[in-house]
């Protein structure tokens, strides 16, 4: 997918893999959550950000850590941030050269799976397939 700033002439491209299982929360977030991986490219900007459909990250304002395992190797901490306006279903990777890392890993792999804490439910973990992932 693909959209346009008209006025800034900044195209953004974007690929996105949902989580093929889902992981049950206590209420207020019950009902099953699913994790959503996105990719983002805006001008010359990369993004690749986590949110959960249902659910709050626990993520201090200093950074937090996400597990990430590419097929059968190993498992790789990954740095992880709040958005700017601090909502607690959304984190980023931070930093720009593990987000290369971690898109040529996903060109590479059939399965990538994520593990992430959340506010009152400890670590959680999500299974993508992402060998159809569309990502240039």
């Amino acid at each position: 997918d693909s959209t346009k700033d008209e006025m800034r002439g900044i195209e953004s491209k974007y690929a996105v893999a949902v989580s093929s299982n889902t992981v049950n929360f206590d209420f207020p977030y019950s009902g099953g959550s699913k994790l959503i991986l996105t990719l983002r490219k805006k001008g010359n900007e990369t993004d690749v950000m986590v949110a959960i459909s249902k659910g709050q990250f626990l993520c201090g304002f200093r950074g937090c850590e996400a597990a990430f395992k590419f097929d059968d190797g190993n498992i790789q901490n990954i740095t992880m941030s709040d958005p700017d306006n601090h909502a607690s279903d959304l984190l980023f990777v931070a930093y720009d050269k593990t987000e290369h890392k971690i898109i040529q890993q996903l060109k590479n792999s059939k399965k990538l799976v994520i593990e992430v804490q959340f506010y009152r439910e400890g670590k959680k973990q999500f299974i993508f397939d992402v060998s159809g992932l569309n990502w240039h």
